[in-house]
């Protein structure tokens, strides 16, 4: 998967969808099963993402999305 986010943009858009889809930290990491503080580290652009956790990350909310739209 190519990266086409870097660390910040990555992390602005992970706290703006998160915000959108009423999901904390704790519950996504939760739920996709990444380290709450990777989390973190992400949303404040402290980490360059790597592709196997973006992945995890936007499987996630594609999958939560598709839910809230069926309600």
């Amino acid at each position: 998967m190519h990266n086409r986010y870097g660390a910040n943009e990555f992390g602005e858009w992970l706290k703006s969808v998160m915000k959108e889809c009423g999901i904390s930290q704790r519950r996504l990491a939760e739920e996709t099963g990444i380290c709450e503080r990777t989390i973190r580290r992400y949303v404040y652009g402290d980490v360059q993402q790597s592709g196997e956790l973006m992945r995890r990350v936007l499987n996630y909310f594609e999958s939560h999305m598709a839910v809230e739209r069926n309600k």
